[in-house]
């Protein structure tokens, strides 16, 4: 067995703890741009233009 095999369990829950938290924290920063500025929501595409305020 190689050095690298016996760690890659461990490295898996940690990469998948990773992506988790970076997922909240673009969804929560999305949230926050489209309650402080609608327009720049609408922009680069987290807000529709049909949606009412």
């Amino acid at each position: 067995m190689r050095k690298d095999e016996s760690c890659l369990p461990i490295r898996q829950y940690y990469d998948g703890i990773l992506v988790l938290l970076m997922g909240f924290c673009f969804h929560w920063v999305g949230l926050f741009i489209s309650i402080v500025n609608r327009n720049l929501a609408m922009r680069i595409g987290i807000w529709e233009k049909d949606n009412l305020p």
